[in-house]
């Protein structure tokens, strides 16, 4: 659990440090939702379209924010592609509670992987 500001920075940094190693360059938080995203797509394309990586970020986040209630699974598309709805009666988060929301989900996502 992470329970100060300080404390998710330095696990962001320990995260982003460890994943600079395996990509040569440190990833934003766009570039680490991509790979949550293409993880949880179950997809082994190798390159993307820009509106392609557009929803795969998004999954990525639907995936993320479901931890906390902002969205519920929702099936798969045709192309077996998973979807995610809104949830309801839950209020809207301002751009820096929603990133700091995304970062503590993807360390969560990081740590359930090891």
């Amino acid at each position: 659990m992470i329970a100060t500001p300080s404390d998710l920075d330095s696990r962001w940094d320990r995260l982003t440090g460890k994943l600079s190693g395996k990509f040569n360059r440190t990833p934003d938080l766009n570039a680490i939702l991509f790979l949550i995203g293409i993880e949880e797509s179950g997809t082994r394309q190798i390159k993307f379209t820009k509106d392609e990586k557009m929803d795969l970020i998004q999954l990525a986040g639907c995936r993320l924010l479901s931890r906390y209630g902002y969205f519920v699974y929702d099936g798969k598309t045709e192309e077996g592609f998973p979807k995610w709805k809104s949830a309801d009666g839950i209020p809207p988060l301002d751009r820096d509670k929603e990133e700091t929301l995304i970062k503590k989900s993807i360390l969560e996502y990081f740590s359930d992987l090891e």
